[in-house]
C-alpha cells in the first residue's frame, strides 16, 4: 500500500498541496499559502466541498473546509463580491466550493496522469461536519491561513502502489 511508502506518500500530499496553490492562484487567491500545521482530524463545526480521484490503482480524496466566515470569504472572492454585497446563501458557498475543488481536482488530475491509470474525477459533496476517511487510506490535513482566514486541505489517499512522482525523474517538484 502506498501509505507505507512515506516518500511516495509525501510526494503525492505535496503534489496535491501544489494542484491547490495552483488552484487558488487561478482563482484569485493570495499565492503564498503558508502551512502553519498538520490536524489530526477536520475540527466537527466545519463545513466544505470533498472530491473523490479515482484511478485504476486507488483514490484519493481532496476537500477544502473552513468556517462560515471563511467559506463566505473564498466565495465571494471567487465571484468578485465585494464585502459589502448581499449575504452569500448556502446554496452560492455550496457551489463555488464544488467548483474550487472541481479545478483543484482537475489540475491534480493533470499531475497524476502520468503515474495512475484511467483517473476519474467524481462530483463534489458539500458537507457540513467532518467526514471520516476509509481504513486503509492515509490521511492529512493541512491548516493554513488565508486572510486571517483558517482554512483547512484534507488529502486522503488510498492506492495499491507507489507513485513515481515527476519530481523523482527531473529534480524538480512537479
Amino acid at each position: 500500500m502506498l501509505h507505507n511508502q512515506m516518500n511516495d506518500s509525501e510526494q503525492l500530499f505535496q503534489s496535491a498541496k501544489a494542484a491547490f496553490e495552483c488552484c487558488a492562484q487561478s482563482m484569485c487567491l493570495t499565492t503564498e499559502l503558508p502551512y502553519s500545521e498538520i490536524v489530526e482530524q477536520v475540527p466537527p463545526d466545519l463545513a466544505g466541498a470533498y472530491l473523490t480521484l479515482v484511478a485504476d490503482q486507488g483514490s484519493v480524496i481532496i476537500g477544502i473546509v473552513s468556517d462560515r466566515k471563511g467559506l463566505e470569504f473564498l466565495t465571494r472572492t471567487m465571484l468578485g463580491m465585494e464585502p459589502s454585497d448581499d449575504e452569500v446563501e448556502i446554496a452560492d458557498i455550496a457551489d463555488a466550493m464544488g467548483e474550487l475543488a472541481n479545478v483543484w481536482g482537475g489540475q491534480y488530475k493533470t499531475d497524476l496522469a502520468s503515474e495512475l491509470q484511467n483517473i476519474r474525477i467524481g462530483l463534489p459533496m458539500f458537507a457540513h461536519g467532518r467526514i471520516d476517511a476509509p481504513r486503509t487510506s492515509h490521511t492529512r490535513i493541512f491548516k493554513l491561513v488565508i486572510d486571517v482566514i483558517p482554512v483547512f486541505i484534507y488529502i486522503s489517499e488510498s492506492l495499491d502502489e507507489p507513485v513515481a512522482r515527476k519530481s523523482d525523474r527531473s529534480g524538480k517538484a512537479a
